[in-house]
């Protein structure tokens, strides 16, 4: 065990980032994804006979390690999606506990006099400095589920700043979370034509006091509670849409090919948070499993965007690392970027042109 060298938690040696506040360790490189190139020997005479045996041995060898890869690989991949295990749950609840106990000393003194929230007639309302979660009167909700989201978004708003050293707008700052359909947050059908209402959406909105704010709607009164992925923690849906709010005004628009690359640089940040990607990487295989358990439909932008960076990460090196250059050349620009500006950028943190792959996505 290593700790982190910003905020102190205990973390894996051989880890990379640290699993709590997401910032990138001071004593882990970037691994270059360059070939070797090394001078050839010629081969001695007396020795050809033994290299082409340790050849043949080495192909058996190859082929048994891959079957048994893959075997591994399905079982990871049906590891992930099991109930919590009871000293998981029990894992969950202490760091509720210490998550709580960090919000609540980051309020001492702060004061919300410049942008107030809107009391409202809610069963269930936690604050931090950053945001508020509430839910309506007879609330729908167990407030065990209430307490685990409220710490789950805090946990995400500050791992997420860590992995990309940036941070939300500030005009969309305090913001507000409702976790089931009220006057602010109504249901909305995301895709054109679509029969199925959004399990959850990131917005924006301005209160009755004028003040703007960032806005994310949870609608678990209407889905189970099976399809918020509540085996995890935090919870996908969670921190997927809260990175969609460190996104605002940064990205190209959020429809078409932009939609694309928002949702494609959100499951880069999301696989952050997926239990068991034991490379600390974009590159793990895993995730491209996961994009096709849960988005198995070609023409969903979520789907799309990831296996866009899943190949990013594996031909050009693109990663979690990456982050904060994209960001801070974003949030530089002040949300005048299309798309062929995004791409420029991708392809100067990489240094190689890397236009083919957002053809093929669509994105240009």
């Amino acid at each position: 065990m290593k700790f982190c060298n910003f905020c102190g938690n205990k973390i894996k040696i051989e880890a990379k980032f640290c699993s709590h506040c997401g910032r990138k360790l001071k004593n882990s490189e970037k691994i270059e994804h360059k070939p070797e190139v090394k001078g050839i020997r010629p081969i001695p005479k007396n020795i050809v006979p033994a290299f082409f045996i340790g050849i043949v041995f080495i192909g058996i060898i190859s082929v048994v390690v891959i079957f048994l890869s893959q075997k591994s690989s399905t079982t990871e991949g049906e590891n992930l999606m099991l109930t919590l295990s009871e000293e998981r749950v029990t894992d969950i609840s202490q760091q509720i506990k210490e998550i709580k106990r960090i919000e609540e000393k980051r309020k001492e003194g702060y004061s919300l006099n410049e942008k107030p929230f809107v009391e409202g007639n809610y069963a269930y309302d936690e604050r931090t400095v950053d945001f508020r979660l509430v839910c309506k009167r007879d609330c729908p909700i167990p407030k065990e589920t209430l307490d685990q989201e409220f710490a789950a978004i805090a946990y995400a708003v500050s791992t997420v700043r860590g992995l990309t050293q940036g941070d939300i707008d500030p005009s969309l700052m305090p913001f507000e979370v409702h976790v089931s359909e009220d006057d602010v947050c109504p249901t909305i059908k995301p895709y054109h034509n679509s029969q199925n209402i959004a399990r959850a959406y990131r917005s924006s909105y301005t209160d009755i006091n004028g003040n703007s704010r960032g806005l994310l709607c949870f609608f678990y009164d209407i889905f189970p509670y099976e399809d918020f992925e509540r085996f995890y923690f935090p919870y996908t849906i969670s921190v997927h849409e809260t990175i969609h709010l460190f996104q605002q005004n940064k990205f190209p628009p959020y429809s078409g090919s932009g939609e694309i690359l928002t949702e494609g640089v959100a499951m880069v940040v999301d696989s952050f948070f997926v239990k068991g990607n034991e490379r600390n990487s974009f590159c793990w295989e895993g995730n491209n499993w996961f994009k096709s358990i849960q988005y198995n439909n070609p023409d969903d932008p979520h789907g799309t965007g990831q296996e866009l960076f899943f190949e990013l990460c594996n031909q050009y090196g693109f990663d979690y690392d990456d982050l904060p250059a994209l960001f801070r050349e974003l949030e530089r620009r002040n949300g005048g970027v299309d798309e062929k500006e995004f791409v420029n950028i991708i392809n100067n943190i990489v240094g190689a042109d890397t236009s083919y792959l957002f053809r093929w996505a669509g994105v240009i």
